[in-house]
């Protein structure tokens, strides 16, 4: 027991335990999870001053016989700097594997590094102290919208394998509800994943300030504990005086009461009255007794406030004036701060400074841990800040920065950080003595040291110093001018258009230099392309052009054509990765301008926007290497691709570019080609993912570079490719949600399209709905750029075009036919050609003679176009082309066959998942059947069916209802026919089949594929058999008029009596169809049917992967039952089948593809046996391609099984392709 107040108050007041019993073990069973190798999660809420972080430091203390690693991060009410909680975290960490020995320590740093890769330099930026570990790496802004995934994934990459050293790993997140918004995304996505991760996550909030339901938990639910403190009650204030003066004080029930009517129970007030009683002499201990006593007389004289806030508040008014100024100081120092800096600021020696600590630690103010010092509680700091003045604020946020600044800290990017910090809370009056050093100082701390700076944290700093540059003289014109451009980007960023026009204007009378001018002008140019005003964006890059005495003359184009192709022949493709360095610095500003221009000249004059391409690449090869060289090497490519058509040329400048952009670190860069490539070049002939993928790095880069100028366009494109693959609208909507955070990353034009245009017509498309504000976008649109117009029109006609109104479709074709050159190239121009092609089509027949056949002369154009397009990438193009295909063929050819065109066309866009596509297609070919009411109404469902999986609810229905209430269809092509044969009525009633069989399981399908067979009373017998062990087995048969049976143990083909075993091995081996006539007395198979009278036989092989997996076999009397659209429907039919069995059903060819490769037990042979096997070789043809005996081929397979623990063909296939042993 203590003897003195001093040390009961230093050792008992802030360790005593009572009231939370039932809480601290609830965790700790938490905690055993941990050591199963599991992960939890507690939530810990309650009002301030509950013992939230006393509870965990409590339960810490605990778990501390199990060797724990514990680290800890607390969000601060006055210091939003954004993840501060999380750079503790880090940091904490970091420290703890600096503590490893050598060879643990370089494991564990080779594994980071190696994960993460160059995403290592974030979690450099957020924590400076990890640099310690890492090295120095350059800094990223780490809050930047593009970033925010990488950085919470890096995070939970080293947290994963740092908790795998430091095992167990426990962290702690304190006062969540001051955290800012990224730091909430970053702790909901560590929640959201802490499956993944082997620790335990504590949090901490004051649930009077913060909903939980912030957070978005959607995940992990089951991993997730809730603990809420209350208040504690008078029988646990007992307990707590009993345990800190013994269980014999006098007087304890009178001073718990007491204590709880001014307290209400809140642990933190409790400390504070106790302090306070101690202080006064009401709680002291009696040397005569050996024991704690309570002395009424003082009690009954003390005086107090009911408020507890007020009781804090008169024991710091009786404290010395030096240790209120150390107090003040911590309040401003956000309640932490360490010995050397506090003496820094206080200018006291070590002796006072220590002296004045220990009496605020004795008055429980302060205490200390990890080398540093902490105000007692948030409820303290708040008191402490809230009662100085404003003037009194500023003043001691002066003097820190100040302090620090001056004695040469600021090396250190931390005290860099601290001194901004301390600055910006300040007044900029109070710098005006050093107004020039403060500008230079603050301007490169931005620029330097602060990649953890928020948006906010960034307008706020850069207005402060240009309120500083108000009271500063003679600054240097270079600063002046860099400050005031970084100070419009903040303008800009925030949307402040006539601001920014202003102080450009004001920039350009204030300075006359023609280089300094032309720095003004770029700003300009990035203004007007923020709001859309292209033609202003471009003019004054012809300006900019003008001052560098360069002219660019659209005559020139043709002359430039040729210059360029004896540039970039393949012999100097190959050179220019070894070019030598540009010197000249005008050519280079010409360069960085007409790149900037780019985008504008885009939307304004296509053939000035080629001729900005040429240029930039013919300078880029005349002078040398830049880093704007890739942009003059990517427009190229796009002239190779566009005008050329020298597709193979293009394509190794364009891998050129790559490669220099991977060595590049200039973001701006980077960010404009990753979007150029993305939006004009990768679609020619990869998929759209493609495309996606460097837009999504040009829009990383972008963000990086913390100028936002083509991010918007690369989202606008990516929207557009979305679009174009029928991704689902829930899908393109949550990227937008996702992307839109911050609007100013698109500038209005984008965010006039995205918000106001694009999204209404999906809800139109989905709910039927069209918004006032897009009702009133044409009378806008028709006064603004050609492009502009066109995606306006280009949209409304699709959206005509879906509801059924093809005149209005038509009217809209015809507006935009001018406009459609101007898309040549661009990332959605395949699907706009298509669109407009397939509305001329069904338009065709309304029209007069010579409108006629302007008419088919464009609609050849761009099936032409198509063409290219589908031979160059035909995952994207091919359904499309096959439709336009189709459909002339029904216009101008009248050729046969052609639903086989519609079947292809239909076939691989739902293949593909191209809903739209699909959904156009089968309506399609429901009107080609138009003679066939259930034809159509069998493509119609598959129609409506597509238009959902896309999200366009709205046009389905419409199209439900309108092929519902319409009782004779309407024809466009041809005449009805008057009558349906009977081979149309099999025809649609097979395709209903196919429809029905998709819900059911291998049994299910297997018996409803036999029993509904068409024809199914001439069906004399049905057998199915599978392989295994490279012999046949029968599992289902069925004999006419008996039901469909399945075999309890699968009959071995040669003990089976009603089949053909010739037939059967003859399929299984040859991998063909087998159709036997009962006339074809001249069959290899004619002796099989010596005792079967009359009886035709089909057999076919039932193959999944091109793998032999089993033999259907059917016999009939009737010969007319075996015909083309029986074999089709059959054919078909067993493709659904297949994947229904049991044994496939739940494979994932996309993780068989993307398995790691595992070592295996076969031999060099096998593996070739096998994967002839799987490239769908029959045992035959395997023996002779490899130049074995069969007999040989079946030892292998043998050998094979049995290895690899199968007895089929396929299921050796499957297995081996999920281990890489081979390929598929």
């Amino acid at each position: 027991m203590s003897l003195n107040n001093d040390y009961l108050l230093k050792d008992d007041l802030n360790t005593i335990f009572v009231a939370r019993e039932n809480e601290k073990l609830k965790i700790i069973n938490e905690f055993d999870a941990v050591l199963k190798a599991q992960s939890s999660v507690v939530f810990i809420s309650g009002v301030a001053g509950i013992g939230k972080t006393f509870l965990v430091n409590q339960v810490i203390k605990d778990l501390d016989k199990n060797k724990i690693t514990y680290v800890s991060g607390k969000y601060r009410h006055y210091d939003t700097k954004p993840l501060i909680a999380i750079e503790e975290i880090i940091t904490e960490i970091v420290k703890h594997l600096l503590t490893l020995p050598s060879k643990s320590l370089y494991q564990v740093k080779e594994k980071i590094n190696k994960l993460l890769g160059s995403n290592i330099n974030i979690i450099t930026s957020i924590s400076d102290y990890s640099q310690k570990l890492f090295g120095n790496k350059k800094p990223v802004k780490i809050n930047s919208n593009a970033l925010k995934y990488k950085v919470k994934k890096s995070i939970i990459q080293f947290i994963d394998i740092a908790s795998q050293c430091l095992f167990p790993l426990i962290i702690f997140i304190d006062d969540l509800q001051w955290a800012d918004s990224f730091s909430l995304e970053v702790s909901q996505f560590l929640i959201n994943n802490i499956k993944k991760l082997n620790v335990m996550l504590v949090v901490s909030y004051r649930n009077s300030e913060f909903d939980i339901n912030k957070l978005n938990i959607n995940k992990n639910k089951n991993l997730i504990s809730y603990i809420a403190l209350k208040e504690i009650q008078i029988e646990s204030i007992i307990e707590y005086y009993s345990k800190i003066c013994g269980y014999e004080i006098n007087y304890i029930d009178y001073l718990s009461r007491f204590t709880y009517s001014l307290t209400l129970g809140n642990p933190y007030y409790i400390k504070e009255i106790t302090s306070l009683l101690i202080n006064e002499k009401i709680l002291l201990y009696d040397k005569k007794q050996s024991k704690w006593v309570v002395d009424m007389n003082n009690l009954s004289e003390l005086t107090l406030s009911s408020n507890a806030k007020t009781i804090i508040e008169n024991r710091i008014a009786k404290i010395s004036d030096e240790e209120k100024k150390l107090l003040n100081i911590m309040g401003c120092l956000d309640g932490v701060a360490d010995f050397n800096l506090l003496k820094l600021i206080s200018q006291n020696s070590d002796y006072q400074l220590n002296t004045t600590l220990n009496k605020l630690k004795n008055w429980a103010f302060l205490y200390y841990k990890d080398n540093k010092y902490y105000l007692s509680h948030d409820i303290l700091l708040d008191i402490i800040y809230s009662n100085l003045t404003e003037e009194q604020r500023h003043s001691l946020h002066f003097d820190i920065a100040v302090s620090i600044k001056d004695e040469k800290l600021n090396q250190n990017n931390m005290h860099i950080q601290l001194v901004v910090s301390q600055i910006l809370r300040s007044k900029p009056v109070l710098l005006q003595s050093k107004a020039n050093e403060w500008v230079e100082f603050l301007y490169n701390a931005e620029k330097n040291s602060m990649s953890a700076i928020s948006l906010e944290q960034y307008t706020s700093l850069f207005n402060f110093i240009i309120k500083l540059i108000s009271y500063s003289a003679n600054l240097n014109p270079n600063l002046l001018l860099h400050v005031n451009l970084n100070y419009i980007e903040c303008l800009l960023v925030n949307n402040k258009y006539e601001l920014t026009e202003l102080k450009l204007a004001e920039l350009m009378s204030s300075f006359s230099n023609m280089s300094d001018q032309i720095k003004i002008m770029q700003k300009y140019m990035i203004m007007y392309g923020y709001k859309g005003s292209f033609k202003k964006e471009l003019k004054t890059g012809l300006k900019i052009l003008k001052l560098l005495n360069y002219k660019l003359n659209i005559q020139d184009y043709e002359k430039d054509l040729l210059l360029a192709r004896e540039l970039f022949t393949t012999k100097k493709i190959a050179d220019l990765i070894s070019q030598k360095d540009a010197t000249d610095k005008r050519i280079l500003i010409i360069i960085e301008t007409l790149a900037k221009m780019t985008p504008s000249a885009n939307c304004v004059n296509k053939k000035l926007f080629e001729l900005i391409l040429l240029r930039i690449g013919i300078l880029s090869v005349q002078y040398g290497k830049s880093p704007y060289s890739v942009i003059g090497y990517g427009a190229y490519s796009f002239i190779l691709y566009n005008n050329l058509k020298d597709y193979q040329t293009g394509e190794k400048l364009i891998q050129t570019v790559l490669q220099l952009l991977n060595k590049s670190d200039d973001s701006d860069i980077k960010s404009f080609v990753y979007s150029f490539v993305g939006t004009f070049i990768k679609h020619w002939s990869e998929p759209l993912t493609s495309s996606i993928f460097y837009l999504e790095k040009g829009i990383n880069e972008n963000i990086k570079s913390g100028k936002l100028i083509y991010g918007g366009y690369s989202i606008v494109s990516i929207l557009y490719a979305k679009y174009a693959m029928a991704v689902p609208f829930t899908e393109i909507k949550q990227y937008l949600k996702n992307k839109l955070n911050d609007i100013s990353i698109f500038g209005d034009g984008n965010s006039l399209f995205v918000n106001i245009f694009f999204l209404n017509y999906l809800n139109y498309l989905e709910l039927g709905e069209l918004k006032p504000e897009y009702l009133e976008l044409k009378p806008v649109i028709c006064n603004e750029l050609d492009a502009f117009k066109f995606v306006y029109y280009f949209f409304e006609m699709q959206r005509f075009y879906f509801s059924q109104d093809i005149n209005e479709a038509y009217n809209l074709v015809v507006t935009i036919t001018a406009l459609i050159d101007s898309l040549k190239g661009h990332i959605i121009y395949p699907h706009v050609l298509f669109m407009c092609a397939l509305v001329r089509l069904n338009y065709h027949h309304l029209l007069h003679e010579e409108t006629a056949i302007t008419n088919k002369q464009l609609i050849i154009s761009y099936k032409a176009d198509l063409e290219v397009f589908t031979k160059l990438n035909k995952v994207e193009n091919y359904s499309r082309y096959k439709l336009i295909e189709a459909e002339y063929c029904r216009l101008f050819e009248n050729k046969k066959n052609i639903d086989k065109i519609y079947y292809e066309a239909n076939n691989f866009a739902e293949k593909n998942s191209q809903y739209h596509i699909a959904a156009i297609g089968n309506l399609l070919t429901a009107n080609y059947y138009d003679y066939n009411p259930k034809l159509v109404q069998f493509y119609v469902k598959e129609s409506i069916n597509n238009f959902k999986l896309w999200g366009a609810d709205y046009i389905a229905n419409v199209i439900a209802e309108k092929y519902v209430i319409e009782s004779a269809l309407e024809v466009q092509y041809g005449k009805k026919s008057p009558i349906i044969s009977d081979q149309q009525e099999v025809k649609s009633q097979n395709l209903l089949k196919l429809n029905n069989i998709e819900k059911l399981n291998e049994q299910e399908s297997i018996f409803y594929f036999i029993e509904n067979l068409p024809n199914n009373n001439s069906i004399d017998y049905v057998a199915i058999l599978f392989e295994k062990e490279d012999e046949m087995y029968l599992h289902y048969h069925k004999e006419k008029n008996n039901k469909t049976l399945k075999l309890n143990i699968a009959q071995r083909l040669n003990l089976t009596s009603n089949i053909s075993h010739k037939v059967v091995r003859y399929v299984a081996r040859t991998a063909e169809d087998v159709l036997i006539g009962a006339d074809n007395n001249n069959s290899i198979f004619a002796n099989t049917l010596a005792h079967k009278d009359d009886v035709n036989i089909l057999s076919m092989p039932i193959k999944y992967l091109d793998v032999l997996v089993g033999v259907v076999y059917i016999e009939t009397k009737d010969k007319a039952v075996f015909n083309s659209d029986f074999i089709m429907y059959l054919k078909t039919i067993l493709q659904i089948i297949v994947t229904k069995l049991d044994t496939l059903k739940n494979i994932n060819i996309r993780d068989m593809l993307n398995s790691k490769k595992a070592e295996s037990e076969l031999t060099q042979r096998e593996i070739e046996v096998l994967q002839l096997v799987a490239n769908g070789l029959t045992n035959s043809l395997i023996s002779q391609q490899l130049h074995i005996s069969l007999g040989t081929v079946k030892n292998h397979l043998s050998n094979i099984y049995s290895k690899l623990e199968v007895d089929s063909r396929i299921k050796a296939v499957i297995k081996a392709a999920e281990n890489q042993v081979i390929k598929i």
